[in-house]
């Protein structure tokens, strides 16, 4: 018997399905879409149970996706590299200023104690000088 003179409505599962021909096509964005089941007549009401199970593309699509999304695996793991990433940049610039503080201080050191070495050195001059100039005192003979 053809069934393409009648329409039907019809569910699978309790998700709407369309009529084509002889057959019901589990409605778009709903768990049984994809599903085609032929229906060979008989009276109203419920026809049976199918049971279907995804096959492995189906799984790994699913997988694939819950790791692709914007909460998935990837997108978590991304995320917190990249705050890492940023955790580092941070340290490595506040390394960067205690080594520029550090040059500074050390920098001045340097600088001061040099001044300091030059002053001493002129001082060291100055007293050459004064002592070079001083009377010689020569020891008393004995006798």
């Amino acid at each position: 018997m053809d069934y393409q003179a009648f329409t039907i409505d019809a569910t699978i599962g309790g998700y709407a399905a369309t009529q084509e021909g002889n057959y019901l096509i589990g409605a778009a964005d709903t768990p049984v879409e994809g599903l085609k089941i032929e229906y060979l007549g008989g009276g109203t009401g419920s026809r049976g149970t199918v049971s279907y199970t995804r096959g492995m593309a189906s799984v790994l699509d699913n997988m694939l996706g819950s790791f692709l999304e914007s909460k998935g695996v990837f997108a978590t793991r991304t995320k917190i590299i990249n705050e890492d990433i940023a955790d580092i940049n941070a340290q490595r610039d506040r390394l960067e200023e205690r080594l520029e503080a550090m040059e500074e201080r050390y920098y001045s050191t340097f600088n001061a104690l040099d001044t300091m070495i030059a002053n001493m050195q002129s001082t060291s001059q100055y007293l050459t000088q004064q002592l070079a100039s001083l009377p010689k005192i020569s020891k008393p003979s004995a006798g």
